[in-house]
């Protein structure tokens, strides 16, 4: 019943081309064909009946070199989601027949089975950091706050990859922010990656497992 509606959603196109005017790709290379024509396959492909060599076309016509921003799904009247409806979906028919992903996306896989993180670790992580013993300063703002009985709660902070190995300074702030308005914040040990980056390169088979563990 799912794949009759993703079906129906992508035939739902009345070919304003709109997507084709947004797309950034598009304006810097010719090798992809754009998101219009990546639904347009997807419709066959989706189709048990279609007997073409659809997930071969889409590849040559440059599947593989869509970011994900979202901006053909921002601007399309029928709300079709391009890249979440087909290109993604594309791609995992790709993986299912050994026609994909490319190199770079299963090393990402091989990273995040080994590590749990779909990225490096070049300093310490967010986490870790945390998790150590605070700073004088951070002691003496935590007694303070110990001593505000108007809290408004507590909350868990998933911090996902980039976050955790990449963008520290993000997290800080946004737990200070939490904390200066009230809300008790946990920062969970032992995370692991969300899965995203697996979703958009097509390698779904190893989701699960991530969304069991976390």
């Amino acid at each position: 019943m799912k794949n009759v509606w993703i079906l129906k959603k992508v035939r739902s196109c009345i070919e304003c081309y709109s997507c084709l005017s947004v797309c950034p790709v598009i304006k810097e290379t010719k090798e992809f064909a754009g998101p219009y024509f990546m639904r347009y396959i997807s419709k066959f492909d989706f189709d048990p009946r279609d007997i073409g060599e659809r997930t071969k076309e889409s590849i040559e016509e440059g599947l593989y070199y869509c970011t994900s921003c979202g901006k053909c799904g921002e601007i399309c009247p029928k709300e079709i989601n391009s890249f979440g409806d087909a290109i993604e979906k594309l791609r995992a028919i790709a993986n299912m027949k050994d026609l994909g992903p490319l190199e770079a996306h299963k090393e990402v896989k091989e990273l995040i089975s080994k590590t749990g993180r779909s990225v490096e670790e070049l300093d310490e992580s967010f986490i870790k950091t945390i998790s150590k013993e605070r700073t004088e300063k951070e002691k003496a703002f935590k007694n303070s706050e110990n001593q505000n009985k108007s809290k408004k709660g507590k909350i868990a902070v998933f911090t996902g990859c980039m976050i955790d190995y990449r963008l520290q300074n993000v997290g800080f702030a946004l737990i200070d922010v939490l904390k200066k308005n009230g809300i008790e914040v946990d920062v969970p040990e032992d995370q692991i990656c969300c899965g995203s980056p697996m979703l958009r390169t097509g390698q779904t088979e190893i989701v699960e497992s991530l969304v069991l563990k976390k």
